[in-house]
Protein backbone atom coordinates (compact mmCIF):
# COMPACT_ATOMS: atom_id res chain seq x y z
CA UNK A 1 0.00 0.00 0.00
CA UNK A 2 2.56 2.26 1.05
CA UNK A 3 4.44 1.55 -2.40
CA UNK A 4 1.06 2.06 -3.86
CA UNK A 5 1.00 5.59 -2.54
CA UNK A 6 4.71 6.64 -2.94
CA UNK A 7 3.72 5.83 -6.96
CA UNK A 8 0.86 7.76 -7.01
CA UNK A 9 2.43 10.61 -5.67
CA UNK A 10 5.58 10.17 -8.34
CA UNK A 11 2.83 9.88 -11.58
CA UNK A 12 1.28 13.30 -10.24
CA UNK A 13 4.26 14.85 -10.30
CA UNK A 14 4.73 13.79 -13.48
CA UNK A 15 1.68 15.16 -15.19
CA UNK A 16 2.47 18.17 -13.41
CA UNK A 17 5.98 18.62 -14.90
CA UNK A 18 7.65 18.50 -11.78
CA UNK A 19 9.51 14.86 -11.38
CA UNK A 20 13.03 15.89 -11.36
CA UNK A 21 15.86 12.55 -11.69
CA UNK A 22 16.64 12.35 -8.54
CA UNK A 23 12.83 11.43 -8.05
CA UNK A 24 12.67 9.08 -11.28
CA UNK A 25 15.34 7.27 -9.66
CA UNK A 26 13.82 6.56 -6.50
CA UNK A 27 10.45 5.51 -8.54
CA UNK A 28 13.01 2.58 -9.96
CA UNK A 29 14.33 1.36 -6.60
CA UNK A 30 11.19 1.51 -4.46
CA UNK A 31 9.04 -0.50 -7.39
CA UNK A 32 10.81 -3.54 -6.37
CA UNK A 33 8.64 -5.60 -3.40
CA UNK A 34 11.77 -7.93 -2.24
CA UNK A 35 15.42 -8.32 -3.03
CA UNK A 36 14.71 -11.32 -5.90
CA UNK A 37 12.20 -9.94 -7.59
CA UNK A 38 12.23 -9.67 -11.36
CA UNK A 39 10.40 -7.11 -12.89
CA UNK A 40 10.99 -6.43 -16.70
CA UNK A 41 10.86 -3.08 -18.64
CA UNK A 42 6.86 -3.06 -19.24
CA UNK A 43 6.08 -3.81 -15.63
CA UNK A 44 8.72 -1.55 -14.21
CA UNK A 45 7.06 1.34 -16.75
CA UNK A 46 3.79 0.56 -15.15
CA UNK A 47 4.99 0.70 -11.26
CA UNK A 48 6.36 4.19 -11.67
CA UNK A 49 4.29 5.49 -13.93
CA UNK A 50 7.53 6.69 -16.13
CA UNK A 51 7.46 6.33 -19.75
CA UNK A 52 8.97 2.28 -21.02
CA UNK A 53 12.25 4.42 -22.33
CA UNK A 54 13.28 6.30 -19.70
CA UNK A 55 12.46 3.10 -17.30
CA UNK A 56 14.48 1.18 -19.16
CA UNK A 57 17.23 3.64 -19.96
CA UNK A 58 17.61 4.47 -15.76
CA UNK A 59 17.30 1.28 -15.00
CA UNK A 60 20.21 -0.14 -17.16
CA UNK A 61 22.37 2.81 -15.63
CA UNK A 62 21.54 1.44 -11.82
CA UNK A 63 22.49 -1.69 -12.93
CA UNK A 64 25.96 -0.44 -14.56
CA UNK A 65 26.23 1.40 -10.67
CA UNK A 66 25.55 -1.61 -9.25
CA UNK A 67 22.24 -0.72 -7.81
CA UNK A 68 20.18 -2.90 -9.90
CA UNK A 69 21.18 -6.49 -11.32
CA UNK A 70 20.24 -7.50 -14.69
CA UNK A 71 18.96 -11.25 -15.00
CA UNK A 72 17.82 -12.74 -18.12
CA UNK A 73 16.36 -9.02 -19.83
CA UNK A 74 14.42 -8.49 -16.68
CA UNK A 75 16.02 -6.23 -13.10
CA UNK A 76 15.91 -6.84 -9.58
CA UNK A 77 17.97 -5.18 -6.37
CA UNK A 78 21.48 -5.22 -6.88
CA UNK A 79 24.48 -6.01 -4.61
CA UNK A 80 25.44 -2.39 -3.91
CA UNK A 81 21.43 -1.70 -3.04
CA UNK A 82 21.15 -4.71 -0.79
CA UNK A 83 24.33 -3.53 0.92
CA UNK A 84 22.89 -0.12 1.66
CA UNK A 85 19.69 -1.48 3.15
CA UNK A 86 21.26 -3.68 5.48
CA UNK A 87 23.44 -0.75 6.87
CA UNK A 88 19.95 0.97 7.60
CA UNK A 89 17.69 -1.34 8.67
CA UNK A 90 19.69 -4.42 10.56
CA UNK A 91 21.01 -1.43 13.10
CA UNK A 92 17.71 -0.33 13.33
CA UNK A 93 16.44 -3.67 13.89
CA UNK A 94 19.11 -4.17 16.40
CA UNK A 95 18.85 -1.54 18.44
CA UNK A 96 14.40 -2.12 18.87
CA UNK A 97 15.74 -6.02 20.03
CA UNK A 98 18.66 -4.32 22.26
CA UNK A 99 16.87 -1.86 24.11
CA UNK A 100 14.97 -3.57 26.81
CA UNK A 101 18.08 -6.09 27.13
CA UNK A 102 20.60 -3.48 27.43
CA UNK A 103 19.16 -1.47 29.97
CA UNK A 104 18.53 -4.95 32.07
CA UNK A 105 22.65 -5.66 31.66
CA UNK A 106 23.19 -1.80 32.81
CA UNK A 107 21.42 -1.98 35.64
CA UNK A 108 22.64 -5.61 36.33
CA UNK A 109 26.46 -4.66 36.19
CA UNK A 110 26.11 -0.77 37.39
CA UNK A 111 28.12 0.05 33.51
CA UNK A 112 27.36 2.04 30.63
CA UNK A 113 27.00 -0.30 27.95
CA UNK A 114 27.29 -0.34 24.11
CA UNK A 115 26.15 -1.52 20.78
CA UNK A 116 28.13 -1.92 18.22
CA UNK A 117 28.32 -3.31 14.23
CA UNK A 118 30.98 -3.69 11.60
CA UNK A 119 31.17 -1.26 8.96
CA UNK A 120 34.27 -1.90 6.43
CA UNK A 121 37.22 -1.88 8.53
CA UNK A 122 35.59 0.19 11.30
CA UNK A 123 33.03 -0.91 14.04
CA UNK A 124 30.73 2.12 14.65
CA UNK A 125 28.51 2.30 17.42
CA UNK A 126 25.05 2.20 16.57
CA UNK A 127 23.06 2.21 20.62
CA UNK A 128 24.91 3.67 23.64
CA UNK A 129 23.83 3.66 27.76
CA UNK A 130 25.65 6.05 29.68
CA UNK A 131 25.94 5.50 33.36
CA UNK A 132 27.69 8.78 35.38
CA UNK A 133 30.80 7.88 37.45
CA UNK A 134 31.63 4.95 35.50
CA UNK A 135 33.96 4.46 32.36
CA UNK A 136 33.38 6.08 29.90
CA UNK A 137 30.99 4.32 27.26
CA UNK A 138 31.25 4.96 22.94
CA UNK A 139 28.40 7.72 22.37
CA UNK A 140 26.59 6.58 19.22
CA UNK A 141 27.86 7.23 15.99
CA UNK A 142 31.40 6.89 17.24
CA UNK A 143 33.78 5.16 15.10
CA UNK A 144 36.90 3.27 15.81
CA UNK A 145 39.27 0.36 13.83
CA UNK A 146 37.83 -2.50 14.58
CA UNK A 147 40.94 -4.23 15.35
CA UNK A 148 41.40 -1.15 18.70
CA UNK A 149 38.65 -2.56 20.30
CA UNK A 150 37.24 -5.27 22.36
CA UNK A 151 33.92 -5.20 20.17
CA UNK A 152 35.38 -5.38 16.77
CA UNK A 153 37.39 -7.92 17.64
CA UNK A 154 34.01 -9.85 18.96
CA UNK A 155 33.12 -9.11 15.68
CA UNK A 156 36.23 -10.24 13.42
CA UNK A 157 36.63 -13.32 15.46
CA UNK A 158 32.73 -14.73 14.55
CA UNK A 159 32.65 -12.99 10.75
CA UNK A 160 34.50 -15.02 7.67
CA UNK A 161 37.76 -16.16 8.16
CA UNK A 162 39.32 -14.47 5.38
CA UNK A 163 37.19 -11.09 6.43
CA UNK A 164 39.58 -11.43 9.97
CA UNK A 165 42.63 -12.38 8.13
CA UNK A 166 41.94 -9.08 5.79
CA UNK A 167 41.83 -7.03 8.79
CA UNK A 168 44.83 -8.55 10.54
CA UNK A 169 46.93 -7.80 6.88
CA UNK A 170 45.78 -4.36 6.57
CA UNK A 171 47.46 -2.78 9.41
CA UNK A 172 47.11 -3.62 12.88
CA UNK A 173 46.57 -0.62 15.12
CA UNK A 174 48.95 0.92 17.84
CA UNK A 175 51.53 -0.80 16.55
CA UNK A 176 50.34 -4.08 18.19
CA UNK A 177 51.64 -7.35 17.26
CA UNK A 178 49.76 -9.46 14.03
CA UNK A 179 50.17 -13.04 16.20
CA UNK A 180 49.27 -11.48 19.59
CA UNK A 181 45.75 -9.96 17.92
CA UNK A 182 45.75 -13.13 16.04
CA UNK A 183 45.85 -15.80 19.18
CA UNK A 184 43.75 -13.01 21.06
CA UNK A 185 40.90 -14.14 18.04
CA UNK A 186 41.15 -17.22 18.40
CA UNK A 187 40.95 -17.48 21.97
CA UNK A 188 37.72 -15.05 21.50
CA UNK A 189 35.80 -17.73 19.14
CA UNK A 190 36.50 -20.56 21.89
CA UNK A 191 35.46 -18.16 25.06
CA UNK A 192 32.93 -16.03 23.46
CA UNK A 193 34.23 -12.96 24.54
CA UNK A 194 36.92 -10.50 23.62
CA UNK A 195 38.77 -8.13 25.96
CA UNK A 196 40.86 -4.67 25.25
CA UNK A 197 44.41 -5.91 26.15
CA UNK A 198 45.70 -2.94 26.01
CA UNK A 199 43.86 -0.79 28.97
CA UNK A 200 43.91 -2.66 31.91
CA UNK A 201 47.39 -0.54 32.96
CA UNK A 202 45.27 2.32 33.09
CA UNK A 203 42.81 0.62 35.20
CA UNK A 204 39.90 0.10 32.69
CA UNK A 205 39.24 -3.35 30.64
CA UNK A 206 36.44 -3.24 28.40
CA UNK A 207 34.73 -6.17 28.17
CA UNK A 208 32.78 -7.56 24.53
CA UNK A 209 30.60 -10.34 23.53
CA UNK A 210 29.46 -11.01 19.83
CA UNK A 211 25.80 -10.99 18.39
CA UNK A 212 25.29 -13.56 16.21
CA UNK A 213 22.57 -14.14 13.24
CA UNK A 214 21.20 -17.41 12.48
CA UNK A 215 24.18 -18.39 10.03
CA UNK A 216 26.45 -17.82 13.41
CA UNK A 217 28.75 -15.08 11.99
CA UNK A 218 28.58 -11.73 14.07
CA UNK A 219 26.07 -9.33 13.01
CA UNK A 220 26.89 -6.96 16.31
CA UNK A 221 28.95 -7.22 19.68
CA UNK A 222 27.39 -5.75 23.25
CA UNK A 223 30.64 -4.23 25.30
CA UNK A 224 30.85 -2.55 29.02
CA UNK A 225 33.87 -0.85 30.22
CA UNK A 226 35.02 -1.54 33.93
CA UNK A 227 37.30 -0.93 36.58
CA UNK A 228 37.80 -3.35 39.48
CA UNK A 229 40.20 -5.78 38.53
CA UNK A 230 40.21 -9.44 36.98
CA UNK A 231 37.43 -10.46 39.31
CA UNK A 232 35.20 -7.31 38.38
CA UNK A 233 36.71 -7.79 34.34
CA UNK A 234 35.22 -11.51 34.54
CA UNK A 235 31.66 -11.10 36.29
CA UNK A 236 31.07 -7.80 33.77
CA UNK A 237 32.04 -10.74 31.09
CA UNK A 238 30.09 -13.05 32.25
CA UNK A 239 26.99 -10.67 32.09
CA UNK A 240 27.53 -9.34 28.71
CA UNK A 241 28.18 -12.91 27.26
CA UNK A 242 24.44 -14.10 28.53
CA UNK A 243 23.08 -10.60 27.43
CA UNK A 244 24.56 -10.90 23.71
CA UNK A 245 23.18 -14.53 23.83
CA UNK A 246 19.93 -13.48 24.92
CA UNK A 247 20.18 -11.06 21.81
CA UNK A 248 21.43 -13.53 19.33
CA UNK A 249 17.76 -15.65 20.02
CA UNK A 250 15.86 -12.59 20.03
CA UNK A 251 16.99 -11.96 16.71
CA UNK A 252 16.76 -15.32 15.26
CA UNK A 253 13.57 -15.58 13.02
CA UNK A 254 11.05 -17.63 14.30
Amino acid sequence: MRREAGRLRLMHARTRGELGQGARIAAILTAFGDRDELIGPSELARRTGLARSTAHRLAHDLADAGLLERVNGRMRPGPLLLTLARRVVVPQALRDAAAPLMADLREAVGLGVALAVLDGADVVCVESLQVAGAPATPRRGDRRPALDTAAGRAILAFSPRERAAAALAAGVPGGLPRPMLARHLDRVRKDGVAYDVREPGRGTVRVAAPVLGPDGRAVAALSVPCRGGRDRAERAASAVRATSLTLSRVLRPA
